[in-house]
């Protein structure tokens, strides 16, 4: 684990602690939220223990450490109820992959949910599934990120009601992992995935993944 420390200004001078593991999340990324906490407090912004800050998708919970430092804690994404961990190598890990998925149909901006945000998922959709199906439609409100996840191998009738349930998006994200790449994908979006294929539609018209892109090495090397 590295740690990298920068300082700003928050009620007083106070100093950012990031921590994150350099194998599996991008120094340079790193740098990026060390400039955005920097350039937010610069603005006025001014953060204490126990305030939350949405990184991406993940939601970050600002702690002391025990040398009077603040620090970014993200969760472990095992535990429920959520459990912290001192770190942001997961929040970092997962801005790349959702950045590098949404590039990899020509897509820049990203869409973030978070995820305390809830989806629809279907009653047969249990933990370790492969083939999915995920549609992103137009939310209802804002607890609601517009996210449905099926199998692809259901028998159920989505369109009933009574074979879906609601969670939130981190309780899929345990359950599910390999969904997460696709949840910054703009309302519109339909994607078919298994270990060998990834498909994927925008409003309806289906789109393929550009060469050389991420998507396009997980199709042909499948590690998802």
């Amino acid at each position: 684990m590295i740690i990298e420390t920068s300082k700003c200004a928050s009620y007083g001078h106070r100093e950012f602690r990031l921590s994150f593991d350099p194998s599996k999340a991008l120094r340079d990324d790193s740098r990026v939220l060390q400039e955005f906490l920097e350039s937010s407090v610069a603005d006025g912004s001014r953060y204490v223990p126990g305030q939350t800050l949405q990184v991406g998708w993940i939601i970050n919970r600002i702690q002391e450490t025990q040398d009077g430092l603040l620090t970014p804690c993200e969760p472990d994404f095992s535990s429920l109820p959520i459990a912290w961990d001192e770190s942001v190598t997961t929040t970092l890990s997962h801005l790349r992959l959702q950045k590098d998925t949404c590039s990899s149909f020509g897509i820049e901006v990203l869409h973030f949910p978070s995820m305390l945000q809830s989806g629809l998922v279907g009653v047969d959709v249990i933990s370790g599934l492969d083939g999915i199906v995920m549609e992103r439609l137009d939310a209802t409100d804002d607890t609601d990120s517009g996210w449905f996840l099926g199998s692809l191998q259901s028998q159920c009738d989505y369109a009933d009601p009574a074979m879906l349930r609601r969670c939130s998006l981190y309780e899929l994200a345990i359950q599910i992992p390999h969904c997460i790449q696709f949840l910054a994908l703009p309302i519109g979006s339909r994607v078919e995935c298994c270990e060998s294929m990834i498909q994927f539609e925008l409003q309806g018209a289906p789109i393929a993944a550009l060469p050389e892109s991420l998507v396009a090495r997980l199709i042909q090397k499948p590690d998802l």
